[in-house]
């Protein structure tokens, strides 16, 4: 199963090693606008598990099919349920996790035994 994390960059070291090592993810940038629509559901095409942090990037879950799973990583300061409701539309499972604190450069912070355990339960 391929799985994507999206936007790339950014992810402290030791969640980037749970996530491309120990759990296959590749990540996917889509850019500044360089992109065309059809190359970015293009990206999308054939992941098992789409991960990001709440976003635009997160809009191009319209391209998914089911059984495509959703990992949303989402600021505990500032809820949101669209994606969740973008992805019960689509027939998408939808998972979150919370970002407890935000680093100095506005980068969110995921407890990774946390997200280990989602991405476990997830995939199996």
């Amino acid at each position: 199963t391929t799985t994507r994390s999206g936007p790339g960059g950014g992810l402290p070291e030791v969640l980037e090693a749970l996530l491309y090592e120990e759990f296959n993810f590749e990540p996917i940038s889509f850019g500044n606008g360089e992109y065309t629509i059809r190359e970015q559901a293009m990206m999308m095409d054939g992941a098992g598990v789409v991960m990001g942090t709440h976003g635009a990037s997160l809009t191009n879950l319209a391209y998914l099919c089911p059984p495509t799973k959703v990992i949303e990583v989402v600021n505990i300061l500032t809820p949101r349920v669209l994606y969740a409701n973008v992805s019960a539309t689509l027939g998408l499972p939808y998972h979150f996790v919370y970002a407890h604190t935000i680093d100095e450069e506005g980068h969110l912070q995921v407890d990774v035994d946390v997200m280990r355990g989602i991405l476990r339960s997830i995939l199996g």
